[in-house]
């Protein structure tokens, strides 16, 4: 293998510059403290967007100084068992993936 038959790929090339991922890229919203600054910039970048069952209240939380940006955060999924998410949070037209084992 030569160095031409690389590519490499750099996938936060455009994180923070206003820029998108090429391509599917996704965002996962964990349940564990984030800065808003910093989810904010991920979510610009990438094109699907999903919290994972309490990272939904983590992203709702963090809006709590601007609220009415809320409905701009709005996730594309939500995963889980739902065992953590608050039901004032979960918003109702997104798609909720459950898994059960």
């Amino acid at each position: 293998m030569s160095s031409s038959d690389i590519e490499v790929w750099d996938v936060f090339s455009g994180i923070g510059k206003g820029q998108r991922i090429p391509g599917q890229s996704a965002t996962i919203m964990l349940n564990m403290p984030l800065d808003f600054q910093v989810y904010d910039m991920f979510w610009k970048a990438t094109s699907i967007h999903i919290c994972a069952d309490g990272g939904t209240n983590r992203l709702f939380d963090s809006m709590t100084e601007c609220p009415q940006k809320r409905n701009e955060y709005l996730p594309d999924f939500i995963v889980g068992d739902f065992d953590s998410i608050r039901p004032e949070v979960h918003p109702p037209h997104v798609v909720l993936i459950v898994h059960a084992i």
